[in-house]
């Protein structure tokens, strides 16, 4: 009787583990509207916490670095963005050369 009482545990913690794994994924996939940019947020804010705190040691306020940091942030995405958009016009400049290799071939 004592190998069935540790073979029904075993199968009830496994079973627990199941069932918080689905429980879990549910969560995971009805909540990703708001975890999803809660993540980002969160992901940002660990990036920009070191570049904070040390202007905040060279004496700058708080509100002040945060400020800085989020504008060097979109600063640095628009750079990115602009970068995107010079390839596609470059490419899209070059596509009449591309196609007619491609006809060639």
């Amino acid at each position: 009787m004592l190998v069935l009482d540790k073979f029904f545990k075993r199968e009830a913690s496994y079973l627990t583990w199941l069932q918080g794994v689905v429980y879990s994924c549910i969560i995971l996939y009805f909540g990703r509207n708001i975890l999803v940019p809660i993540s980002f947020a969160m992901l940002v804010s660990f990036v920009l916490y070191p570049i904070c705190a040390w202007l905040e040691r060279k004496g700058m306020g708080r509100m002040w670095a945060i400020v800085l940091s989020l504008t060097f942030l979109m600063v640095l995405g628009l750079l990115v963005v602009a970068l995107l958009v010079y390839q596609f016009l470059s490419f899209f400049n070059e596509w009449p050369s591309i196609q007619e290799k491609l006809n060639q071939l």
